[in-house]
């Protein structure tokens, strides 16, 4: 059984997926919730292959310091409608790297955010209450029926169980068909 690997997201890269969570999940949450869902999404993080870990890591960093280029500021820094438009021209890039690190790193960053009971909360999304329900439902629909099949599978007699048995032996040694 493998371990997960001893790995820490960098402040810098950090900073680069707070600033990110906004842009992707398209909400501003406090900034208690924003700490939980990066240190969630470390963990997701955490569990990947060493070679998709880094490259979430090393594309971070880029994507961070490339917008200097372009916007004059690094990511982490910008206004929230330029980092929409900056990530937007990662997301659509025609280059493998920019446009595969934008769909990882929003997948860790999502799986994150929507997990946490804040957003649950805010979407009246609640797992539980409905599985129980559809259980319920379910139990009062096919009860009678799961009964019904136990009864029978109870009333099979030993001279039933002996001649199946016997059955069985006999199909075991008939030779194979060709």
């Amino acid at each position: 059984m493998s371990t997960l690997a001893d790995f820490r997201l960098p402040p810098a890269v950090r900073q680069t997926l707070e600033a990110l969570c906004p842009v992707i999940c398209g909400d501003d949450p406090p900034r208690s919730v924003l700490a939980a869902v990066i240190d969630e999404a470390e963990l997701y993080i955490r569990a990947l292959p060493p070679e998709a870990r880094w490259g979430l890591v090393l594309g971070s960093i880029s994507f961070d310091l490339l917008a200097v280029l372009s916007e004059g500021q690094r990511f982490c820094r910008l206004r929230r409608d330029r980092a929409e438009a900056y990530f937007s021209r990662w997301w659509d890039s025609r280059i493998p790297l920019m446009s595969g690190y934008t769909r990882g790193i929003k997948a860790a960053i999502a799986i994150a955010y929507f997990e946490h009971p804040y957003v649950k909360a805010r979407l009246d999304y609640h797992p539980g209450r409905w599985v129980e329900q559809v259980k319920r439902q379910r139990l009062e629909h096919w009860t009678d029926d799961i009964r019904a099949h136990e009864q029978r599978l109870r009333a099979r007699t030993e001279p039933d169980a002996a001649r199946d048995a016997e059955s069985d032996r006999k199909r075991e040694q008939e030779p194979p068909r060709r």
